[in-house]
């Protein structure tokens, strides 16, 4: 009897290891199928930090105390902050920024940079307007 006791007791511990060893597995691998089961989230595309752009028409205005510069373009005028860094050219010439100011109305090609909302420019090339077409006379 004493024997047969063992036997049971070994067996049933043996059951209850069993028993243990399965819901661990079971636990294991039921977590990454309910992951599995979710959506893939895709990673989040970044955000270009800044994008070059160009903006072509008729300088507006120049505001020396604020470096802001407005360009009178096809769509509307952009303004711009004009940095120590901007390059400014009319033809061959190198301008400071303090000679924007009596080149209002001429034409002007700005490379610039958005990032977070702000438009720096990199550079400025001035041309000079377009001389006004002359009236074609009748003979």
């Amino acid at each position: 009897m004493p024997r047969l006791i063992r036997v049971l007791t070994l067996t049933s511990t043996m059951l209850a290891l069993a028993a243990f060893a399965t819901a661990q597995t079971s636990s294991m691998t039921a977590a990454p199928k309910k992951a599995a089961s979710e959506p893939a989230k895709k990673p989040a595309k970044a955000a270009p930090s800044h994008t070059s752009l160009v903006a072509v028409g008729k300088l507006a205005k120049f505001d020396a105390t604020t470096n802001m510069l407005t360009v009178t373009t096809a769509t509307g005028d952009v303004m711009l902050s004009v940095t120590p860094t901007t390059k400014i050219q009319e033809g061959s010439k190198t301008l400071g920024a303090s000679n924007l100011a009596g080149d209002a109305g001429k034409n002007v090609r700005v490379s610039y940079m958005e990032k977070d909302g702000t438009k720096t420019v990199e550079a400025i090339h001035v041309t000079a307007a377009p001389a006004p077409k002359a009236p074609k006379g009748k003979k």
